[in-house]
């Protein structure tokens, strides 16, 4: 190894239990609740560690985007009500892509204009 590529490797320093912070506290009284919480309700260890990857930010798994779905060409003119509730993780040609949870809420008049429309975008979809 040339002395330029040892330059370039990232070193990882353990953490010195000396130099605690509040914050680092905190994270990992977190971490403990998450822990009790989720073996509590059963849900495995490798689900609660891919939980723990993503909320500490650890690893990075890209969002699908909602813009190249067919749901959102349908929908995207539309006045109804979205808001994000989550999601789930995915493994699409050995990635992990996450899935966003979406509700779609509105006053039932409103929905039931909207299903008829969404109905003729499909019909017309379906003639061409």
């Amino acid at each position: 190894m040339d002395l330029k590529d040892v330059k370039k490797e990232k070193l990882h320093h353990p953490l010195s239990y000396e130099d605690i912070t509040d914050d680092i506290k905190k994270a990992v009284e977190d971490i403990i609740k998450i822990l009790k919480d989720r073996t509590s309700q059963g849900v495995p260890i490798d689900l609660i560690c891919e939980e723990l990857l993503q909320l500490f930010k650890i690893e990075n798994i890209p969002m699908m985007d909602e813009k190249n779905t067919l749901w959102y060409e349908l929908t995207k003119d539309e006045k109804i009500g979205k808001s994000y509730q989550g999601y789930k993780i995915i493994s699409k040609n050995g990635k992990k892509l996450k899935i966003p949870h979406i509700a779609f809420s509105g006053d039932l008049d409103m929905l039931e204009d909207f299903s008829k429309r969404l109905l003729r975008k499909i019909k017309n979809m379906v003639k061409k």
